[in-house]
């Protein structure tokens, strides 16, 4: 779909859904954090602090349970039941925290966001600026 992908290579940091993997190579947009490529952790160790922060901040998990896991990826459905109960207010904090503009999911998850584009497997949502 066009308008999808025109969407999704706008300009900003994308948000992406648990174990969404390669989408930076995908849409050439930089994400904050590939949830289907955590084993390259032992490669960089010094990101793992910042890697832990990101985790707990956004997907309500941790390193610690990534590694208890024995997987090098998230499970698709961490930070779902969490994304969608999160506020405006909320997204917008993250947006601050971490810097983020925009969240792509998986279809089925439904978040509190305006919706920018969509296909068949995928939602871009936009995290307004302001309040």
């Amino acid at each position: 779909d066009r308008e999808f992908r025109t969407a999704l290579a706008s300009a900003g940091l994308l948000l992406t859904a648990s174990d969404l993997h390669l989408i930076q190579l995908r849409t050439r947009r930089p994400v904050l954090l590939d949830g289907g490529a955590l084993d390259a952790l032992a490669y960089v160790p010094e990101a793992s602090a910042e890697t832990d922060r990101i985790l707990r901040g956004i997907y309500g998990t941790s390193l610690a349970a990534v590694h208890q896991s024995h997987e090098g990826s998230l499970r698709e459905d961490v930070g779902k039941a969490r994304w969608q109960d999160m506020t405006l207010p909320e997204w917008r904090q993250v947006a601050r925290d971490f810097g983020v503009t925009d969240v792509l999911t998986l279809r089925e998850w439904k978040l509190r966001l305006p919706v920018v584009a969509s296909d068949m497997d995928f939602v871009l949502y936009e995290i307004p600026t302001g309040g």
